[in-house]
């Protein structure tokens, strides 16, 4: 016999290769893995769809072959497979061990360790105390138990549609649907989490548009002509569905009619083709252990206990603390901070919602200005989590007036320089580019996460917008934009307002890396609304920090908002995915 050895991590950039090493652990056990199975399944659409770098990964034994998996297309849950049927005790210690260092480290240094971490109690509890130990805290988020029901097993429900002639069942239609469904898929999600993102029901309206009924779908219930409830599906693998989602409203609970349209769901998908059905052999549902009367409804159908899986969730301390309500021009929106952030870094994140540059934003709290650069939970700010920030515009002080209330510049520029005066702007159009405008020299840290830029995001009428965070220095003049070094540059690609080189220069770049550019004067000088740096120069360095999708809500760059989630609210997003 040979003796265990160390865990070693193998990673992987193709799903079909990741699904073809680890056959011996999900062969026979497909429905148990459908989480896992699903999310690889549609592996290419969602990195399309959400513009995501999935993590895959093998840890092998002693024998070379895999003991466990685990994959996480971030944001969403980094998800264990359950050990291979013939690993050693020993064997499977070593690889969740390895397994704890590869996430304490590797996922930590990346900037993408999982919000959350999903897998069956033998695997997921050592894990986390061994994350632990690496000062990686996680506490524990629900218990789920997952049931499966095959073709043989499907029970009829309590109320049947011949009890009652008002009731009619039906496939959702998006162009007929999408618009008052809205409402009750926000419904669910309050009902189900108790928080709700708008990005969260919108993607998943988008699915139910773009994708094969094979792959995602729902059916709707009506009583005359009132809706009484809903049972979505999807995460297909090659012979499993899952039941994604059963909502009723609170009027009609009670009378049996979600547990007859997830019936009339089951019937369809378990069906063979030949017979206008989906043909699974097997469907899947989870259920919070904590809800009985849920798994109650389940069972009266004839799903069965199939495996139990644990979820636990990043603690405090690796999340924004505190939330404030921002009161713009146009609205309000929750918005999680670090405690030691600064107002100047929220106005960056502000300043599309406003439309001005950060510095001729006004941020009130309980009618006192804060102070750019002091944090925000210190002296003079005082801000508490729960505080109202009120953001606006300031009348009446035009950019230059403003100039002392910049952070100081940085040391290397001489004192005794004077300011250099600011060039008229005389581009009234915007230019287009041409070959030779952008110029990548030379990379000087490398990226941790590939991306690409969605064609639609960047026309004039979009709903959706790229969001980057970056951080410029002028090389020439040795200037830094931003001046504080804790803030960062904010863009939105496409941008009109904005010069077309800084679209150009972020779809050269990695998420995490460095490189320096040169760029067109010419071309650099269009800045209307002095939304990015314009100086004359030509060589810059640029870093991408960040690049999130966020909503533009009149498609025209005017409003954009970033919807972030903290705290336990920060499951809805991730739960959104199962």
């Amino acid at each position: 016999m040979v003796e265990p050895g160390p865990g070693q991590v193998q990673f992987y950039t193709s799903a079909a290769d990741f699904i073809r090493d680890a056959d011996p652990i999900f062969a026979d056990r497909e429905a148990e893995h459908s989480i896992m199975l699903g999310v690889l399944g549609n592996l290419q659409k969602d990195m399309n769809f959400y513009n995501i770098t999935p993590e895959l990964v093998a840890v092998t034994g002693s024998a070379g072959s895999p003991v466990l998996l685990a994959s996480m297309v971030h944001p969403h849950p980094f998800v264990l497979s359950l050990p291979a049927r013939d690993a050693s005790e020993e064997d499977i210690h070593s690889a969740v061990k390895c397994l704890a260092n590869y996430a304490g480290s590797v996922l930590k240094e990346k900037k993408v360790f999982p919000a959350k971490i999903v897998g069956h109690p033998q695997l997921v509890e050592p894990l986390v105390l061994h994350l632990a130990a690496r000062s990686t805290p996680l506490k524990r988020g629900l218990g789920i138990q997952f049931y499966s029901l095959q073709p043989d097993s499907l029970v009829e429900p309590r109320l049947k549609m011949s009890d009652d002639t008002s009731l009619t069942a039906r496939r959702y239609e998006p162009e007929k649907d999408a618009g008052w469904l809205r409402k009750w898929v926000h419904e669910f999600f309050m009902d189900v989490w108790g928080y709700a993102q708008e990005r969260m029901v919108e993607n998943q309206l988008s699915e139910l548009a773009k994708l094969p009924k094979e792959a995602r779908g729902m059916f709707l219930l009506f009583q005359g002509e009132n809706f009484v409830s809903y049972a979505g599906y999807g995460g297909a693998t090659a012979n499993t569905m899952r039941i994604t989602g059963v909502f009723t409203p609170a009027e009609f609970r009670g009378r049996g009619y979600g547990q007859l349209i997830c019936w009339y769901a089951c019937r369809y998908l378990l069906t063979p083709v030949e017979k206008e059905g989906l043909g699974r052999s097997q469907l899947v549902i989870a259920a919070d252990q904590n809800k009985t009367s849920v798994m109650g409804i389940y069972q009266g159908l004839g799903f069965r206990d199939l495996t139990e899986v644990r979820e636990y969730v990043a603690d405090a301390c690796c999340r924004p603390s505190m939330q404030v309500k921002v009161v713009l021009p146009t609205g309000e929106v929750n918005v999680p901070v670090e405690p030691n952030s600064t107002p100047g870094h929220l106005k960056e994140n502000l300043k599309y919602s406003i439309r001005v540059p950060p510095k001729q934003i006004k941020l009130t709290c309980e009618g006192r200005e804060l102070d750019d650069i002091k944090p925000l939970t210190g002296e003079p700010n005082n801000v508490q989590d729960g505080a109202v920030l009120v953001a606006e515009r300031r009348e009446g002080v035009v950019e230059e007036d403003m100039s002392t209330k910049a952070s100081p510049p940085p040391t290397m520029i001489k004192k005794e320089e004077p300011p250099k005066p600011k060039k008229p702007k005389k581009d009234v159009v915007r230019p287009t580019l041409v070959e030779g405008d952008v110029k990548k020299e030379k990379t000087l840290q490398p990226g941790h996460q590939g991306w690409a830029a969605k064609a639609a995001y960047l026309e004039a009428k979009s709903k959706k917008r790229h969001l980057v965070y970056l951080k410029i220095e002028n090389i020439e003049e040795k200037k830094a934009y931003p001046e504080h070094e804790d803030f960062q540059v904010a863009l939105a690609l496409g941008d009109p307002q904005c010069s077309p080189v800084w679209t150009a220069v972020v779809q050269l770049l990695e998420i995490g890396e460095k490189a320096r550019f040169t760029l067109s004067r010419k071309v650099l000088d269009f800045n209307p609304e002095g939304l990015a740096p314009d100086d004359y120069c030509s060589t810059w360095e640029v870093e991408l920090l960040r690049v999130l999708e966020v909503e533009d809500v009149m498609e025209d760059f005017q409003q954009l908002l970033e919807i972030e989630s903290s705290g336990g609210k920060e499951r809805a997003e991730d739960r959104a995915r199962w």
